[in-house]
């Protein structure tokens, strides 16, 4: 249940919507928590940043269980394929995220469609993706896809002019 003004009940509660997997807004609450955000509306993800005055996709995919995982992957390519060919630094932050075969499904066609609009891509991980299903997914994508321990990492191999862009 929403806040929508003043209140006469005895407490409120400020809480993010954790319990739908978002953060992308704050509500008032009274009583037990309720989810208001619908599945349709994912909260905002993916977004542009500048890293040494570089424009970066991140597509920010940390601490998502299979279905919060599976809507930010399916959401990528939209964004991706607006930017010219050739052009985009994707940086895509598994951190923590929970995968199953059914989230390394739909990763593996989204990095298919991302790739041609790619200059760089890397990715974050916390050793919760098997050395296997990653295999799997650069062996269908057809990508090099280099994997970091941190965001800062990532972006620093991202905006290095003296790395090659990938094929």
């Amino acid at each position: 249940m929403k806040y929508r003004g003043p209140a006469s009940a005895p407490r409120r509660v400020l809480y993010r919507s954790l319990l739908c997997g978002t953060l992308r807004h704050l509500s008032y609450a009274v009583g037990p928590a309720v989810c208001t955000d619908t599945p349709e509306q994912p909260m905002e993800r993916i977004l542009f940043l500048t890293f040494r005055n570089h424009q970066v996709l991140l597509a920010d995919c940390s601490d998502c269980l299979p279905d919060e995982l599976t809507a930010v992957i399916d959401d990528v390519p939209k964004h991706v394929t607006r930017e010219p060919l050739g052009s985009l630094l994707l940086l895509a932050d598994f951190s923590r995220s929970t995968f199953t075969k059914e989230t390394v499904e739909h990763l593996k066609l989204a990095a298919v469609f991302d790739r041609p609009h790619l200059k760089r891509s890397a990715w974050v991980l916390t050793q919760n993706l098997p050395k296997t299903l990653y295999e799997s997914i650069r062996t269908f994508s057809g990508r090099e896809i280099h994997t970091f321990e941190t965001r800062e990492e990532a972006l620093e191999y991202l905006v290095d002019e003296s790395s090659p862009p990938e094929t």
